[in-house]
């Protein structure tokens, strides 16, 4: 059957009337027109994922250098308050280190495809006469020199080098990160404009093809009511596209949430990053006033490097969050959802919202998408975080504390309920009925999308077989999820 309307088809286009040759030839036209943008968003959200994974990595690396330069002063100090061998090597072996990630960033700069990456700021910060790679050469020269009496460099000296070379390490991760920045916001403007264009191809599209062909069918013979069937295959397919492109939103609205999360990174680095200035000026003033002993050196230094060890989990998990799940896995609940509070650890914070999980067996497990849940569950926790921050600020005379609980369980029929609950008031009787909408949002001032719940909600149905809804509670809004354990 289908192979006789293909033949119908071409005899059609290669018999018929100019105006029935046109309409095809512009149908296809269009239609690859179509499929050539859908293929350049997927390029252009690869190479977004792509670009803040690399620039994590370059942060990352930039803020391992600052403290492997702490960690050179460190030892050097203590060198020349002890003569040991064992303080000696460990100064060397870190500038070892802290060389080898030199050689690794600057090579980044003598690649031909990194050059038109990165800007000649960036650039310049490292290979200018008074950059990175002159500064630490000269800090590195002059701590070995030191150490076998080849000079008369003075240790104030070195200090000063070494805390110029910790401010420059201080710029290079600022501006990784507004490189990160700038790379988004470029790939969102195309994406942007390559969707106004497809609107518009759309429209044409309408106007001069869908339009005629509708005209043809009240005019033309039955051949031409045969080729309008056909056209309505063509329809068929042009929706089957438009839904491919709604998909891409959807997936575009997740990677546009990226600058969020980078200043939730941000946010989360501010209070390990100022403890870390203060352990260090701490073991700096003891060591000039001779006030250093072992038992406050290795307390800082333990939480030093708890903070340095918050800092880099942190950049793992926002990394973690945005890589593709290649296939299911059986995953834990509890732990998913520990993930998620951890991600949103610094607006909770700032809001001074607290939070809870119950969960009567820590051992539940689904078979799923794990990062896809964590997205939903995401998109719920901004929603009460946001809900919430809207209670504070209405409320800031009165005293009110924000919360946010997660419950855990299963029932007789092998499903597990998670239930997220916050206690911002609850969801107005007018419009909960409507908040699962495609594009439906109360905030558009605010630049509210009406993407986030549909996508949930979305995700929930299709790839998990499970149900999304919400219910006001006493004192606010309770969203559940149902998911077959198989």
């Amino acid at each position: 059957m289908k192979s006789t309307k293909l033949l119908f088809f071409l005899e059609i286009f290669s018999k018929g009337e100019v105006l029935e040759k046109r309409l095809l030839r512009n149908h296809l036209i269009a239609v690859l027109l179509l499929i050539s943008m859908v293929s350049i968003s997927f390029l252009i959200l690869t190479s977004i994922i792509k670009t803040q994974q690399d620039s994590s990595g370059m942060i990352n690396i930039s803020g391992k250098q600052r403290m492997l330069t702490q960690k050179v002063l460190f030892h050097f100090y203590k060198y020349t308050k002890e003569k040991k061998e064992s303080s000696k090597k460990k100064v060397f072996d870190t500038l070892g280190q802290l060389q080898d990630s030199n050689k690794y960033l600057t090579s980044k700069f003598i690649d031909r495809d990194s050059i038109g990456f990165y800007d000649k700021k960036l650039i310049l910060l490292f290979n200018h006469k008074d950059g990175i790679k002159d500064r630490f050469k000269e800090f590195k020269n002059n701590i070995e020199d030191f150490i076998s009496n080849k000079s008369n460099v003075s240790i104030l000296n070195i200090e000063n080098q070494g805390k110029q070379l910790i401010n420059l390490y201080d710029e290079s991760t600022y501006q990784f990160q507004k490189l990160a920045e700038d790379k988004v916001s470029e790939f969102l403007v195309f994406e942007t404009t390559l969707f106004i264009i497809s609107l518009i191809t759309i429209l044409l599209e309408a106007l001069y093809i869908f339009r005629p062909a509708i005209f043809e069918v009240f005019t033309k013979h039955s051949e031409l009511r045969k080729l309008n069937k056909n056209l309505s295959l063509e329809v068929e397919k042009q929706v089957s596209i438009l839904r491919e492109q709604e998909q891409l939103l959807i997936q575009q609205s997740k990677l546009a949430e990226m600058g969020e999360m980078l200043s939730n990174i941000s946010h989360q680095w501010k209070q390990p990053l100022t403890i870390l200035s203060m352990q260090i000026e701490e073991i700096e003033l003891n060591l000039l006033n001779n006030n250093l002993n072992k038992a406050e050196l290795k307390r800082s230094l333990e939480n030093a490097f708890k903070q340095i060890s918050l800092m880099s989990n942190t950049i793992e998990d926002f990394k973690k969050f945005y890589m593709p799940d290649n296939e299911k896995k059986e995953f834990n609940i509890h732990n998913t959802i520990k993930d998620i509070v951890q991600m949103e650890q610094s607006a909770l914070q700032n809001y001074t919202i607290s939070h809870e999980i119950k969960c009567k067996d820590n051992t539940l497990c689904i078979h799923g998408y794990e990062s896809q849940l964590k997205q939903v569950l995401l998109s719920l926790t901004n929603n009460a975080i946001e809900q919430i921050s809207e209670k504070i600020d209405e409320n800031s005379l009165n005293k009110y504390a924000g919360k946010i609980k997660y419950c855990i369980q299963k029932d007789e029929k092998s499903i597990i309920i998670i239930s997220v609950y916050d206690n911002a008031g609850g969801i107005p009787s007018s419009v909960i009925g409507n908040i699962f909408n495609p594009y439906f949002t109360t905030k558009k001032d605010n630049g509210g999308s009406g993407i986030g719940l549909y996508m949930a909600k979305t995700i929930i149905e299709k790839n998990f077989n499970g149900k999304l809804y919400v219910k006001n509670a006493k004192k606010g809004a309770k969203f559940f999820l149902e998911l077959p354990i198989s």
